[in-house]
């Protein structure tokens, strides 16, 4: 495990403090477990510190805010207006609303008040974020806007740039994005609600899950999701102490599988699954083994226990969580999990964008604007001056898409950009293809603005060449 030579385990009552250090740094355990089993006993809470990877945030963090992503403003000149080259995005001269690409939902409406998630659920949005030439552009702009980015690092580069645009979390009043600092809990918990949720001005704050856990400007965000945390509320294990500790990485993804892949996980048989783990196992019921089953704390006690003894495995609900995120390829079960290490900020919104994009939705009218190419009717190579859409239509004027499909014939449209290229969106699968990019049939798109009719049937004629080779064998 990269750097794992400590894990500091607090455990707080009322007059002392214990420093738990695990067996890595002196090849025994500072404390046995039946001296950490007689301060359990005592119904304390405990605060839990995760000690890998090394917290690196820097600055004042700013104000945390949460405006609609279609009315967002910071830095503007930096990130804003060059992402939105990036996507596409351009202002509605009737309305005044944005359009492009961030502002797609899932099944393809344009919405001002949009979300991460829903963004990247999106076909479009999400094929392009993986591009290469997207993403070298996206860290190109973050770079421009942060002090404290490696250059050479790309993709978490990009990583913040999206938490930047979709106003995620804060970044500092110095300039400082702190894509290595690690989340708390209240961190994640707002994170997960604000990239899923559209903003809702009559959300207020609920006491209860305030004092429960103190007082935060995440609460109010946090509280809408505390339903999904490994830690809960109902044995006290999620608290005061909790709440503001660094976030383990199976809490994580716990979190994650919980909410998004619950019929997976509700599903899996342990005894039936191929995926093991490097660095994990089934650690059973923990709480039942150590004799604090059913107590105040128990949840915390038990991921105390674990991190604490990493090799007698996870309690089994967060064991069951790993296994469903390897089946669904959240996590590589190859590679070392990390299970007990914390999780960074563009670590986590990898996770997020990578659980996003394995429900991306793709339906036949998934393009771009209203008017021509969307509704996958109309004439051939019809071109609307506009909307800017070039659509070759369907052979036939008025076939449903399945009739037309069954007629041997395909759909394609062209989307022209306001620099002149285009790129060609193949209405079978949503694929894209760019100028220079190559097809199916492979030949190369060549994006022919002077002609666009006659490069485009080159293109159709191609492609419907190239499905018919393929029944044909």
């Amino acid at each position: 495990m990269n750097e794992k030579f400590m894990k500091v385990l607090k455990i707080a009552i009322p007059t002392l403090t214990v420093i738990l250090i695990a067996s890595q740094l002196f090849g025994a355990p500072a404390t046995s477990q039946k001296e950490t089993l007689d301060l359990i006993q005592k119904n304390e809470m405990i605060e839990i510190e995760i000690a890998v990877p090394k917290d690196e945030e820097q600055g004042t963090l700013k104000q945390l805010d949460w405006n609609i992503l279609a009315e967002l403003d910071s830095y503007q000149d930096t990130l804003r207006v060059p992402f939105e080259k990036i996507f596409y995005v351009t202002v509605d001269e009737t309305t005044g609303e944005k359009v492009g690409r961030p502002y797609f939902n899932a099944t393809g409406e344009n919405i001002q008040n949009n979300t991460f998630v829903n963004a990247c659920k999106n076909k479009l949005f999400n094929q392009m974020l993986n591009q290469s030439a997207v993403i070298e552009a996206l860290s190109d702009a973050a770079c421009n806007t942060y002090a404290d980015l490696d250059t050479d690092d790309s993709y978490v580069n990009a990583m913040m740039a999206l938490n930047g645009y979709f106003n995620l979390l804060p970044d500092t009043e110095e300039g400082y994005c702190n894509p290595n600092s690690t989340l708390t809990r209240a961190e994640f918990l707002s994170l997960m609600m604000r990239a899923d949720a559209p903003v809702d001005d009559t959300l207020t704050l609920n006491s209860k899950f305030e004092q429960a856990v103190g007082k935060s400007e995440h609460n109010l965000y946090a509280q809408e999701v505390q339903q999904y945390s490994y830690l809960n509320l109902s044995d006290k294990s999620l608290n005061s102490q909790t709440y503001n500790g660094t976030i383990s990485r199976a809490e994580v993804i716990h979190y994650m599988v919980t909410r998004y892949y619950a019929d997976e996980l509700a599903e899996l048989d342990l005894s039936s699954t191929k995926v093991t783990f490097t660095d994990a196992k089934d650690g059973g019921d923990i709480a039942a083994k150590q004799e604090f089953k059913g107590k105040d704390y128990a949840t915390s006690y038990e991921l105390v226990w674990a991190v604490n003894n990493p090799d007698d495995g996870l309690p089994t609900e967060l064991y069951k969580s790993l296994v469903v995120a390897a089946e669904q390829g959240l996590i590589d079960a190859e590679s070392d999990v990390r299970w007990d290490e914390g999780v960074t900020k563009a670590e986590c919104i990898e996770l997020l964008f990578d659980m996003a994009s394995d429900e991306v939705i793709l339906t036949q009218t998934e393009h771009e604007g209203s008017g021509a190419g969307s509704n996958g009717l109309g004439n051939p190579a019809y071109y609307d001056e506009t909307t800017g859409y070039f659509d070759a239509g369907y052979a036939e004027s008025g076939l449903t898409y399945d009739e037309d499909i069954a007629d041997g014939y395909e759909g394609f449209t062209v989307v022209t950009h306001e620099d002149g290229t285009s790129h060609i969106v193949y209405n079978k699968d949503g694929s894209i293809y760019y100028p220079g990019d190559l097809m199916p049939n492979g030949d190369t798109y060549p994006g022919n603005e002077k002609d666009k009719e006659i490069a485009f049937q080159e293109i159709i004629d191609a492609m419907l060449e190239y499905e018919k080779q393929k029944g044909d064998n």
